[in-house]
């Protein structure tokens, strides 16, 4: 992840590469900065470019119609590739 791009564009990203979900399975993704691990996003604003350094959390959730879920999350570092 880049610095200097908010946290929402990655999550847009991360989104529309949920393809070839079973009908009526519902994907989401969310990019939490670090700054909000401990409190559930009531510090940073999603809109917020993320500086070099930080460290943010991908999360990829489906809910699928029976009432499954799957949840994946990797921690990513924000540095210039």
């Amino acid at each position: 992840m880049a610095p200097g791009v908010a946290a929402s564009a990655p999550a847009a990203v991360a989104e529309r590469a949920l393809t070839g979900l079973p009908a009526g399975a519902v994907g989401s993704a969310t990019v939490v900065h670090q700054a909000d691990l401990s409190t559930g996003g009531d510090y940073a604003d999603s809109a917020e470019p993320l500086p070099a350094g930080a460290v943010v959390v991908v999360g990829v959730e489906v809910l699928f119609p029976d009432g499954g879920r799957v949840a994946v999350t990797e921690t990513v570092p924000v540095e210039a590739s």
